[in-house]
């Protein structure tokens, strides 16, 4: 992606043509994963309380195992990555505010938001 700036005067419609005083500024955009609620492989899954405003939120899975957590924060940035064995997850040292909670058991995952006041 390129942005162009002119100084005292209009803009080429040419990104690329010269200009004397000017700026040109060059952008890439990589796009590593998608985040989405939409994977609906653990139908059953619980999240309670939603919203929470306790230290612990409860994570039931219809499927037996270990619950994979990885917890992102509004931006898209991963912060929270564990194993829960039983159904407890502790919130306690994050802020309040929304999240997107995955959580995996064995080969089935789903995302979903969970707000924490």
């Amino acid at each position: 992606m390129r942005f162009k700036a002119n100084w005292n005067s209009p803009v080429p419609d040419d990104a690329c043509e010269v200009t004397s005083y000017g700026e040109v500024e060059d952008y890439t955009i990589t796009i590593v994963e998608s985040l989405s609620t939409n994977d609906y492989q653990l139908e059953g899954l619980k999240i309670y309380p939603n919203p929470v405003d306790g230290d612990f939120v409860t994570i039931k899975s219809p499927i037996a195992g270990d619950k994979f957590i990885n917890l992102f924060d509004i931006n898209g940035r991963k912060v929270l990555s564990t194993t829960l064995v039983g159904d407890m997850l502790n919130i306690s040292s994050f802020s309040s505010g929304f999240y997107m909670i995955e959580v995996s058991v064995g080969d089935s995952k789903k995302v979903s938001k969970l707000v924490i006041e």
